[in-house]
């Protein structure tokens, strides 16, 4: 089995930059849906509801500079406090200042919200990407007030894109039709894509990362949140950027998160916000040393506190879940608990199981909502246990990391080139993401570090000479993307 193969066993094709195509716009089947909405309220106040992830503050930007290039100037931000899931006071917002709702990244599933803001005569429109429940897009159609657009009926290019890369598309066509060009927003839109759930394996993802990477011409929140590096890549958007946008979220530093989405001293405020997230790091790796991690089987499980002084429980399940999806490659289920017997909580996994399907069908979910490998749900505590062993058993076809014996350096040296391609289009989500391991003999005057063996800074790949004493050890090299680029971990055999 060659290289190519084993890489399309994991959904990776080796991406030649010069042999991806050119974007091409496609244009979303609920464009009307937007453009017509849009229309008829261009003379009225609005809300902006500010979902609790970097994929909400990006979408809510941008659709701010919309309703800004477009003479509206009346704009509220709402903060949500819970990750998708928008609260009353977003409605009591549009009911007491007659204001037009705008809800992003969250509630397509919410039949209790959408009905109080149909009820209410609330013009809303909810623009979302995450998976629908059963008999939701026929609902949508009974509605009077309320327009929801989803990306899961769209064009199979659009249905796997972030909630802000799919604004984009949205409002590039708006801005075409009255003679204006949107691209000043584009690499801001892809912040999101880079940062959520956008599978890297598409040709269409890829061909909006190649035209990110050709992209001269920054928005001023990218170019001045990342003024000294000159060089951009994905990783370095979802490495640097997106985790400080979401230390602000979980840390409930709603005023620097409000200055960054309206622009507010933008040259000004990132000390501020470098602060707020090494606090969060601090925090996170705080609670990870004390967690009591359970392993099932198949799942990991693990039930979070709060820490009244300095850690809400409830912002953080999620980001646990990934950092025990990657310590341990299983899947991963964190809970925290509520009030009245009520638990939230958060699932991520690495296999190939739809966590949407299974929660939307389980008896033992109040509510839920995601993706298909990252989804957050409500339970009772009495249930959690039973939820667990629902995955557990539907867990037991686990992905584990390939070996591969390379027999030279030059092989080696193809595979590294492989690796590279993927870590500059690869979605990454968490501190790091790991790729497939192999195993590699060190052979006389091989140039090769015993750690961090090799190093891929700004897609060019380092070799870093050492000494002779490991020739004849077999190495076990794990490829690792970090905020630095690539470190190529070996391990002694």
């Amino acid at each position: 089995m060659n290289f190519d193969e084993i890489l399309k066993l994991y959904g990776y094709v080796h991406l030649d930059h010069r042999k991806i195509p050119d974007l091409h716009y496609v244009k979303p089947n609920n464009y009307s849906k937007f453009k017509e909405f849009l229309n008829r309220n261009r003379d009225r106040k609005f809300s902006i509801s500010v979902d609790n992830d970097g994929d909400g503050a990006v979408s809510a930007k941008l659709l701010r500079y919309t309703l800004l290039d477009f003479g509206i100037t009346d704009i509220q931000l709402v903060y949500q406090a819970i990750p998708h899931e928008v609260g009353a006071d977003m409605v009591n917002a549009c009911k007491s200042g007659n204001r037009v709702a705008i809800i992003l990244d969250s509630s397509s599933n919410n039949k209790k919200l959408i009905e109080d803001l149909n009820n209410n005569k609330i013009e809303s429109l909810i623009i979302d990407h995450h998976e629908l429940n059963n008999g939701m897009l026929e609902y949508y159609e009974t509605l009077d007030t309320v327009t929801v657009i989803s990306n899961k009926n769209e064009k199979e290019e659009l249905t796997d894109l972030s909630c802000g890369m799919y604004i984009y598309f949205l409002m590039h066509f708006y801005y075409e039709d009255h003679g204006k060009s949107a691209l000043e927003y584009f690499d801001l839109a892809v912040l999101s894509l880079t940062s959520d759930v956008c599978p890297m394996d598409k040709p269409y993802h890829r061909s909006i990362m190649r035209k990110y990477l050709n992209n001269k011409d920054r928005n001023r929140f990218i170019s001045s949140f990342t003024g000294k590096y000159t060089y951009f890549n994905a990783s370095l958007l979802s490495m640097h950027i997106t985790p400080r946008i979401n230390a602000l979220f979980r840390t409930e530093s709603y005023q620097l998160l409000h200055e960054l989405i309206t622009d507010v001293c933008l040259d000004q405020i990132h000390k501020h916000v470098n602060e707020v997230y090494k606090q969060n790091k601090r925090i996170l790796a705080n609670v990870m040393d004390q967690l009591t991690i359970y392993d099932y089987g198949n799942v990991m499980y693990a039930n979070v506190k709060d820490y009244p002084s300095y850690f809400i429980a409830s912002n953080y399940t999620g980001l646990l879940a990934n950092k025990i999806l990657e310590r341990y490659r299983k899947p991963c289920i964190v809970t925290c608990a509520k009030d009245n017997g009520i638990y939230k909580g958060s699932i991520r996994s690495n296999v190939d199981m739809n966590i949407h399907n299974t929660l939307e069908s389980s008896p033992y979910i109040i509510k839920s909502g995601g993706h298909t490998l990252a989804h957050g749900f409500t339970a009772y505590g009495k249930d959690i246990e039973e939820i667990i062993y629902t995955f557990n058993d539907i867990s037991i076809n686990k992905t584990e990391p390939i070996s591969i014996q390379i027999n030279s350096l030059s092989e080696l040296n193809n595979y590294f080139n492989v690796i590279n391609d993927i870590a500059q289009f690869n979605e990454f989500t968490g501190s790091g993401v790991d790729c497939i391991g192999f195993t590699y003999k060190v052979q006389p005057f091989d140039d090769i570090e015993i750690n961090n063996a090799y190093s891929a800074i700004n897609g060019t790949v380092k070799v870093i000479a050492f000494s002779r004493i490991f020739v004849g050890l077999e190495l076990y090299i794990t490829p690792r993307v970090s905020a630095s680029g690539i470190e190529f971990i070996a391990q002694i055999r």
